[in-house]
């Protein structure tokens, strides 16, 4: 006889927290020869919630920015989702040196 599914609440409840980085629309400038500007966001995705902003850098892309952005949050228990651009060794070991979960995207 099998034992019954666990209710709702009693399942151990996942927290997930998704980076993605954006172009904001709008943002450039071409008489000043100013760049789009790019913004890093980290979502909360139960509660909906934008936990940061991180501008980036011209000279850079969002790697550098996601990997800062992980050790900043400090958050333990999540788990960090990102877009196969992060899938590099040295974002994945910052996620899994601040004792994080990660989910690869291949």
């Amino acid at each position: 006889m099998q034992s019954p599914a666990p209710k709702p609440s009693e399942r151990l409840q996942k927290r997930f927290v998704g980076l993605d980085g954006k172009v904001l629309r709008g943002s450039f400038d071409h008489f000043q020869d100013q760049k789009a500007l790019q913004v890093l966001s980290a979502f909360l995705g139960d509660s909906r919630i934008i936990l940061a902003h991180e501008e980036i850098a011209e000279k850079t892309n969002e790697i550098p920015t996601a990997q800062e952005l992980v050790l900043k949050l400090g958050l333990s228990g999540y788990i960090f989702t990102f877009d196969a651009l992060h899938c590099q060794e040295k974002t994945l070991e910052t996620a899994a040196d601040t004792i994080l979960n990660y989910v690869r995207v291949w």
